[in-house]
């Protein structure tokens, strides 16, 4: 049974939209997948955000510090922390087929 692995990421992001696309972005390449994303707006700048995020990593292996330096290279993130965890393992359902979108009755 596969463990199902988290990474925990924290930012602060001078130039809130621009950060956050970049960060996004990285996440996509490295296959993460979002489970949790809350934006504050930051006090002590006029476009800035706090981010704080949890993404889902599978069985990829991945570095919490190489990705951590991955997001810090970009010039919009002024500070960035990655942790990672496990939670279990993943359980598996079967598979139930579908069909689509729901049929319109006539």
């Amino acid at each position: 049974m596969m463990t199902r692995h988290f990474m925990d990421i924290r930012a602060n992001l001078s130039e809130g939209q621009g950060g956050l696309i970049r960060i996004l972005t990285d996440a996509e390449r490295f296959g993460l997948v979002v489970q949790r994303l809350d934006l504050e707006p930051a006090a002590d700048q006029a476009a800035g955000l706090h981010l704080s995020a949890t993404f889902v990593t599978g069985a990829t292996e991945i570095d919490a510090t190489q990705l951590a330096a991955r997001f810090a290279r970009h010039a919009g993130v002024t500070m960035v922390t990655c942790r990672e965890r496990s939670h279990g393992p993943i359980a598996r359902l079967p598979q139930t087929r579908r069909s689509g979108w729901p049929q319109r009755r006539r």
